[in-house]
C-alpha cells in the first residue's frame, strides 16, 4: 500500500511538471554571454522532434541556454539526471548567476547523455511543448515500427492516443501534437529493420536448427497462424 501511494505520488508530480510552462528561446540572447558547446557527429540513434523524423548524423550542441540537435531547437529540454525536471523554470532575466551557472552546467550534462544515448541506438521524441521521451533499442526495434503503423494509419486521433496509452508517452510529452506533426521517410524503415537485425546477434551467437511441430495453437500479435510451425533461434 505504501509502495502504491509513493509511486502515485510521483505520477502526479509527473504530469506537474510536464504542464509547467518554460520559456523558449528561439534566437538565444545568452549565447554571447555563455557560449557553444558542439558535440561530434552521432551516426546512430533515431531523432524526432514534433513528430517530425530527422535524418542522421546527429550533433548535439547547446548554444548560450538552449538545447539544439541539427540546429533545430529543444523546447524545454528536461534533465537526463536527477529526475524529470525541467532545466528552466521560470525567466532567467530574474536569475542570479550562479543559477544561471548551474543551468549551463545542467544543459552540458543533458547534451552529453543525448549523445549518449544517440551513439547505444536508443530514439529520442522531443515534443514541441516541451518534454521528451527516451526509447531503449529493442523499443526502437521491435515496438517502434507498430507504434508508426498506429500513427499512420485512419483511425482517429482519439483512437490513436488510445492504442498509444500503454507506452505510456502521455505522461512526459503531448501525444496529440505528436501525432498531428508526425512525418517518416522510406528510410526510417531500413534503419530499423537494420537495427533489428543487428540486435539479433546472429554473427555471434550464429543459427540453430529449424524444428517443424504440427500440433498446438500459436497467435502472433493477434493473428492466428496455422499449422505446421517452424521454429528456429537466431541469435
Amino acid at each position: 500500500m505504501k509502495r502504491d501511494r509513493k509511486y502515485a505520488c510521483k505520477l502526479i508530480v509527473v504530469i506537474i511538471i510536464a504542464g509547467i510552462s518554460t520559456p523558449v528561446f528561439s534566437s538565444d540572447s545568452y549565447t554571447d554571454k555563455y557560449g557553444v558547446t558542439e558535440g561530434d557527429e552521432i551516426n546512430s540513434g533515431f531523432v524526432f522532434i514534433e513528430g517530425k523524423y530527422v535524418e542522421p548524423p546527429y550533433r548535439i550542441s547547446r548554444r548560450g541556454l538552449s538545447l539544439y540537435v541539427n540546429e533545430i531547437i529543444i523546447n524545454s529540454p528536461i534533465r537526463n539526471l536527477g529526475g524529470l525536471k525541467f532545466i528552466i523554470q521560470g525567466d532567467p532575466k530574474t536569475m542570479p548567476e550562479d543559477q544561471l551557472q548551474r543551468i549551463v552546467k545542467r544543459l552540458n550534462i543533458t547534451r552529453e547523455y543525448y549523445e549518449k544515448y544517440l551513439s547505444e541506438n536508443n530514439t529520442y521524441l522531443f515534443s514541441d511543448t516541451g518534454g521528451h521521451r527516451r526509447l531503449t533499442p529493442y523499443t526502437t526495434a521491435y515496438r517502434l515500427p507498430e507504434i508508426i503503423k498506429i500513427i499512420s494509419s485512419d483511425i482517429s486521433i482519439e483512437e490513436k492516443e488510445l492504442k498509444l496509452k500503454p507506452t505510456n508517452w502521455h505522461l512526459s510529452m503531448d501525444v496529440g501534437n505528436f501525432i498531428n506533426n508526425f512525418s517518416a521517410p522510406p528510410q526510417l524503415d531500413v534503419r530499423l529493420k537494420n537495427l533489428a537485425q543487428e540486435l539479433l546477434y546472429i554473427d555471434k551467437f550464429g543459427v540453430g536448427e529449424i524444428m517443424t511441430v504440427d500440433q498446438g495453437f500459436l497467435f502472433l500479435h493477434g493473428e492466428y497462424i496455422d499449422t505446421p510451425f517452424s521454429i528456429q533461434r537466431k541469435g
